[in-house]
């Protein structure tokens, strides 16, 4: 409604709440204008002259209201404006009508909800209070006979009344509800436009951080290549202090390919799509163990798999989940005999995975923490690595619509549990037999 817009204020218009709020009470506004017309000339002609006062009385507050609201831009003091006339009005109305008896009793009940949506919990509990207060003193004085409310309507019209009444809340129900679905319609189109504008610049990204990664790969490589070289052929012949420090160059190069290795791949983990393939999860096991046997730092370590799934996807995906997974168990371990276990339970509607190591465990704090990019908790001279091998399984797990959650206690292990629903990655139809089998790394 054009004339409705015009009369919300500027700063009201920016702000979604403060815009949804001021339409709302403006068409109810707008709505009681038209109601206590309709009443004062209905009024006026079946003789109830004290109703027609009080419309009228209520048609010049209602007029008052909009212009209140524009200039003083304050909901506080505009929501009891109107409580206040409407308590004024129906309260009115109810004495001169028959009292409890009165046609107008429930119109009571709209202050409430009016206060609470505009002027918060404090103020509406006093409108609440006063409301509930008027209608038990209007209901225990008519009991009582300390108060006869007299009936100024006419029995012949009062069936009329009612059918004004009833139109007028489902008139008020209709707009407040319409008001609501089209404020629900803006805000999803405008988080529609939000999302797609957000998509869109986290893809840009990503394709920058894969292209900026793959450009520096190159000159980092000739760095370290002629580090190497020049310790290669003339480390012997340099003082033991220049030596270390060309060594300490070197390091870091090695540690900041990883990174760029690991950050194009978590950059890829987004950008590839999905494959659809057979996977035997028991074989990408071994493969992993077989992988992990040539590190010297895993020797009299030893990962115990359960019978594992064949499922329908991406193997590389559920390479690089496990490898992390499992390679993180025992690099973060400071027992003799590092152990992981991989643990499956076919459920109804999910795959659950459990893995769990008796590793140094992780600070509960840290429990949300670890998922994202670049998070360590021990610098890279105490454990090796660039923060960001999580960071990619959570990628994977979330492509198929998993979850992850971790269970650990500083000193105690860890096991993670994940998730994946079984509709976004059914099982292979390929049958494998059942095993389970400690694999020695």
């Amino acid at each position: 409604m054009p004339l409705i817009d015009h009369l919300i204020p500027e700063e009201f218009r920016n702000n979604p709440k403060d815009y949804r709020s001021s339409k709302l009470i403006l068409i109810i506004d707008l709505i009681l204008i038209c109601c206590a017309t309709v009443f004062m000339f209905s009024f006026w002609w079946i003789g109830f002259k004290q109703g027609a006062y009080i419309a009228a009385y209520a048609i010049v507050n209602a007029i008052i209201f909009p212009f209140l609201m524009y200039y003083t831009r304050n909901f506080l003091l505009c929501g009891n404006f109107f409580s206040f006339n409407s308590w004024v009005v129906f309260t009115s109305a109810i004495i001169f009508s028959g009292g409890v008896d009165s046609p107008f009793f429930m119109w009571l009940l709209s202050i409430p909800p009016i206060a609470l949506f505009y002027m918060g919990g404090n103020i509406a509990r006093v409108w609440l209070w006063l409301t509930v207060g008027t209608a038990v003193t209007i209901a225990l004085t008519q009991f009582f006979g300390i108060f006869y409310f007299h009936q100024h309507i006419d029995a012949a019209y009062r069936p009329l009344i009612l059918l004004f009444n009833y139109s007028a809340l489902l008139i008020l129900f209709v707009a407040v509800f319409n008001t609501f679905k089209s404020g629900f319609k803006r805000i999803n189109k405008r988080m529609g436009v939000t999302n797609e504008k957000l998509t869109k610049s986290n893809g840009d990204l990503e394709r920058f951080a894969y292209i900026a990664s793959h450009d520096l790969k190159s000159p980092l490589r000739n760095v370290l290549s002629f580090l190497e070289l020049f310790l290669n052929r003339h480390g012997d012949s340099i003082e033991a202090e220049p030596r270390e420090y060309l060594n300490i160059a070197r390091d870091k190069a090695k540690h900041m390919l990883g990174l760029i290795d690991d950050i194009l791949e978590y950059s890829r983990s987004s950008n590839v799509s999905l494959r659809q393939e057979h996977v035997d999860l028991n074989n990408t096991l071994k493969l992993i163990c077989d992988q992990l046997q040539n590190d010297p730092l895993y020797n009299h370590a030893n990962v115990t798999v359960w019978s594992l799934p064949a499922i329908v996807g991406d193997a590389t995906r559920f390479h690089q989940l496990f490898l992390n997974m499992v390679e993180n168990g025992l690099k973060y371990n400071d027992h003799k005999v590092p152990k992981v276990e991989v643990r499956y339970f076919s459920e109804k509607e999910e795959h659950y995975f459990v893995i769990e190591d008796n590793g140094i465990g992780i600070p509960e704090k840290f429990h949300k923490k670890i998922f994202q990019m670049f998070e360590r908790l021990h610098t890279p001279a105490t454990y090796k690595g660039t923060g960001i091998g999580l960071a990619i399984c959570m990628k994977h797990v979330q492509a198929y619509g998993g979850k992850v959650q971790v269970e650990s206690e500083e000193g105690k292990g860890t096991r993670f549990h994940i998730r994946f629903p079984k509709k976004n990655l059914p099982e292979s139809t390929i049958s494998i037999a059942p095993s389970e089998e400690v694999l020695s790394v």
